[in-house]
């Protein structure tokens, strides 16, 4: 899935959980002079309106998870999104690997990278993906994105 079919899935999901944003009330004062010159004033706030999420919203809500956890990892931090998973920094051993060119083999020193373990909704949605496959179901054809002709 890309991300405009992410943004627009989250942004339909939204909309049918009636989720809104706040705009907070605006506050409007009017200023009443009566004729000997005294002064008065009448504050008037109307109510809060909620909003739904549209999708450049939600792409930017996006973005910005992304954008925290990137900072996140640039300074050591793991990242938990509850039910989701986790990224984290681990450290991978030094290993040595054949060369595909034939070129005989070469070592790999150890980096750190960084690491994705799934958390159990994840692994319960694959479980019934996979259940389905096994009652017969139609497998879903991965789209492919379009090629520009630049």
């Amino acid at each position: 899935m890309i991300k405009k079919d992410l943004v627009s899935r989250a942004t339909a999901i939204l909309h049918d959980k009636d989720v809104r944003k706040d705009v907070p009330a605006i506050k409007s004062k009017l200023h009443i002079r009566d004729e000997d010159g005294n002064e008065s004033q009448i504050v008037i706030r109307k109510e809060p309106k909620g909003y739904l999420f549209n999708e450049s919203d939600v792409s930017a809500i996006l973005d910005a998870l992304c954008e925290a956890v990137v900072d996140g990892l640039r300074e050591g931090q793991g990242c938990m999104l509850y039910n989701m998973g986790s990224i984290d920094i681990v450290n991978r051993a030094a290993r040595t690997l054949k060369r595909v060119d034939g070129g005989g083999m070469c070592t790999v020193p150890e980096h750190l990278v960084p690491k994705f373990t799934c958390g159990k909704a994840l692994r319960m949605a694959v479980k019934i993906y996979e259940a389905g496959l096994k009652d017969g179901a139609d497998i879903p054809v991965p789209m492919e994105e379009e090629e520009d002709g630049d």
